[in-house]
């Protein structure tokens, strides 16, 4: 420093106008060391500041610290902040303008940044003076020097952008020479740049409707990118197109919200939870794993906290639609099975059986998220894809059981039938015509109570999307069972057949012929079936391989013999009636035997041994012209 222009001083009429400059803050004391004429002896220097008086002590003269200010707006990122004045300034009074030693000057200052919030990074700050523009170092090492061009009032301007995300500070630093060799002239400013929104990446479904293809379980986690975008331009229609990602920023609240789009609200769908309802968000660019508890179509939505980024609010954004989404697993409940007698209340062994009307097996199927929770949504309309026919399904005896083997009749036959569920109960499917028999041998068996079971296997138990019953969501896929059908039903089994007694009378009348049904009882006895009005046959001429009909086998004159089922030669169709029927036999007039065979059905015929070791139809004959006699009558001649 010193006088600026040299330290003689020419004075004018006893005055003179000169500068003094010093490049530091330390106090300078002014004096004169000669003049001429010279000074008298002794005196002293003596100066005034302002309008104060003048004294020795206003000679040593204080200098303030000196640098620059500078204002970089907040703006987006990667958005350049324009025509920032930077002023050389007292220290401390952005009033007072060091105007005479930067007017209408070039200087070169030194400029570099800092990472504030976050304190670390990988983009620089630029500067831009004039038409140069340059990256900023991140430290004073690394600063990049800068001719700025100050105007008359002291004052040049710049141009400041920085592409990513956070608080940044700019530091400036001018450092003399020559003259002004060991003036330094720092000045800063800390600045935020916001991203422009939130982007969102993630699958998406095509379609979109309860049609789609299966995405993911309730409860099952899938991905979605949330991506910070910088500014691109204020015209800028999609800024997930084109836009670069602030790496830099941070959000300690971003909140997480979704939307149910089908199954509507209206259509009795619900929304369900999320996984995750906010998260911090330590990147530009960070995938999280979220998760929904319903089923159907959703989107899912991210949106900063509100004045949550240095004071800031970032706008969210809202995935395209995602799904379908369908349930974690499957629980089904199984009812209690009521089979029907086929005859009051008994069925005999090789009749089939049915199951009462309403009380047919049934499954109760919910979907469950992977919480163990109840995915509404599934039962709502077409969501409930359980749809399964039991393919695999088998009824059996109870493990141990000595009862006869039990079958199901033409099991591919049936078909599986599907409910709506109500205020109290889920959706269901059940079993339509679902027919059983219990298999004969020659062995006679007493009269038992049935009790079997039914088990639909692990693939019975999936619907069309492959989900399938579980215990919980950590267990494997597995079957079910109907325990205990008919236990305590008194749903009772008798080993049954029909017989035909021979038949005797004259020709010129109606021949009646006796016929029942009977069943082995607990003692092992052949006895006639009382209960047994439901058995039906049928009279109509048939020949043995029909299965129904009355076979004749009639000796010569007696072909045009007919069996009927009520008198007066009416009626081909008969049924038991407590245990006994008839068949009537219009008078021939002609005398010799009929032989009979009666097609009936197959719990209803018996191991005669006729012809073989099978099953057969009974077998008896219609004796016309011949009295069969009183059983105690061992010999009775007619004479006239």
């Amino acid at each position: 420093g010193g006088w600026v222009g040299g330290k003689v001083v020419n004075q004018v009429n006893g005055t003179a106008t000169v500068s003094l400059r010093s490049n530091t803050v330390s106090p300078v004391t002014i004096g004169v060391s000669s003049s001429f004429p010279s000074t008298v002896a002794g005196s002293n220097t003596l100066c005034r500041q302002g309008s104060g008086a003048l004294n020795t002590a206003s000679c040593t003269l204080s200098f303030a610290e000196s640098g620059f200010i500078f204002d970089i707006p907040d703006e987006l990122s990667n958005k350049p902040s324009t025509d920032i004045l930077v002023k050389a300034v007292k220290q401390g009074d952005a009033g007072q303008a060091c105007v005479p030693a930067f007017k209408s000057q070039t200087k070169s200052l030194n400029f570099w940044s800092d990472y504030s919030d976050p304190t670390t990074g990988t983009m620089k700050v630029s500067v831009k003076s004039g038409s140069v523009e340059k990256e900023v170092g991140i430290s004073l090492a690394t600063a990049e020097s800068m001719n700025l061009n100050f105007d008359e009032k002291g004052e040049a301007k710049i141009d400041v952008n920085y592409a990513d995300a956070g608080e940044m500070q700019l530091n400036a630093r001018y450092t003399g020479t020559g003259d002004e060799d060991g003036l330094v002239m720092n000045g800063s400013n800390k600045f935020v740049r916001r991203p422009v929104g939130i982007c969102l990446e993630s699958d998406s479904c095509t379609n979109c409707s309860v049609s789609s293809a299966k995405y993911k379980r309730a409860g099952e986690e899938f991905d979605i990118k949330v991506k910070a975008m910088a500014w691109q331009s204020d015209t800028d229609g999609d800024i997930c197109s084109g836009n670069a990602v602030t790496p830099n920023f941070s959000h300690d609240n971003m909140l997480l919200t979704h939307e149910l789009i089908s199954p509507t609200i209206a259509e009795g769908g619900e929304a369900g939870t999320l996984g995750k309802s906010e998260y911090e968000q330590n990147a530009g660019e960070q995938v999280i794993a979220q998760s929904v508890s319903e089923v159907g179509i959703f989107t899912f939505s991210v949106e900063p906290s509100a004045g949550g980024y240095f004071g800031y609010s970032i706008p969210g954004a809202t995935t395209e639609k995602i799904g379908r989404f369908t349930p974690y697993y499957l629980t089904v409940t199984p009812n209690n099975p009521a089979p029907q007698a086929s005859c009051g209340e008994f069925t005999y062994m090789d009749e089939p059986f049915l199951f009462k009307i309403g009380a047919e097996p049934k499954l109760l199927v919910i979907g469950k998220n992977i919480d163990g929770n109840e995915t509404k949504n599934y039962q709502v309309e077409s969501w409930w894809k359980y749809q399964n026919q039991w393919s695999d399904r088998s009824f059996s005896n109870l493990v141990g059981s000595t009862l006869p083997l039990l079958e199901e009749i033409k099991p591919n036959n049936r078909t599986v039938a599907y409910l709506d569920g109500t205020d109290s109960e889920a959706r269901s499917a059940y079993l339509i015509d679902g027919t059983l028999r219990y298999n004969r041998s020659t062995t006679l068996i007493t009269p038992f109570d049935a009790v079997f079971e039914l088990s639909p296997e692990v693939n019975d138990l999936k619907d069309i999307d492959g989900i399938c019953y579980q215990q919980n969501a950590a267990a494997d896929c597995t079957g079910v069972t109907f325990n205990d059908i008919a236990k305590d039903d008194n749903f009772e089994m008798r080993y049954g057949r029909l017989v035909m007694q021979n038949a005797y009378g004259p020709s010129s009348e109606e021949l009646r012929l006796e016929l029942g049904t009977e069943y082995v009882n607990a003692s092992s006895q052949w006895v006639s079936n009382g209960q047994d009005s439901c058995s039906v046959f049928d009279t109509t001429t048939a020949t043995a391989v029909e299965d129904t009909g009355l076979v004749l086998t009639p000796d010569a004159g007696l072909g045009a013999v007919e069996g009927f089922t009520n008198t007066g030669a009416s009626g081909k169709t008969g049924a038991i009636g407590l245990g006994n029927s008839f068949i009537y036999f219009p008078a021939p007039n002609a005398e010799g035997e009929v032989g009979l065979q009666l097609n009936v059905d197959k719990w209803l015929q018996w191991y005669w041994n006729f012809d073989s070791a099978a099953l057969e139809d009974p077998r008896a004959s219609a004796f016309f012209g011949t009295y069969r006699g009183h059983d105690r009558i061992i010999y009775w001649r007619e004479v006239n």
